[in-house]
């Protein structure tokens, strides 16, 4: 199984950066340049256009005793995929971390390789944390 990790320090107490991640889920996966997103009860739909391959995504939130927020495929291009953010105190602020863990598959002769996949989701995740920072400051 393959991963992407991404954190960042944010000079907030841990409750503020867990309200920001919880309060607006679609806002914060907008963040990441989708291009549709639908976040109706535990489900979450995304859409993105990558070169010259489409991607849609079905996510259900998950409960996860180890994460803030927490998502599994249940529909898409990868065989699995698990995205958890988590927050942790530190230094008088907080630690903010976002992990995507996926095995790719689910669709024959893809154009997607792990390579891709991982500077993507790099990206995305990047983005998300930004979003995050960005709210706490407001």
């Amino acid at each position: 199984m393959a991963s992407v990790t991404r954190s960042r320090f944010i000079d907030a107490p841990p409750d503020i950066v867990e309200r920001v991640i919880t309060a607006d889920i679609a806002a914060l996966m907008q963040a990441a340049n989708y291009d549709s997103v639908r976040f109706e009860g535990d489900r979450l739909e995304l859409e993105q256009t990558l070169g010259l391959a489409s991607l849609s995504l079905t996510l259900r939130q998950i409960d996860d005793a180890d994460a803030t927020l927490a998502f599994e495929q249940v529909d898409g291009h990868f065989e699995r995929m698990v995205t958890e953010y988590d927050v942790e105190p530190s230094d008088g602020g907080t630690t903010v971390s976002a992990r995507t863990e996926f095995t790719l598959g689910g669709i024959p002769g893809s154009v997607l390789d792990e390579t891709l996949v991982r500077r993507q989701r790099g990206r995305e995740l990047e983005a998300q944390l930004e979003y995050v920072e960005r709210v706490v400051r407001q």
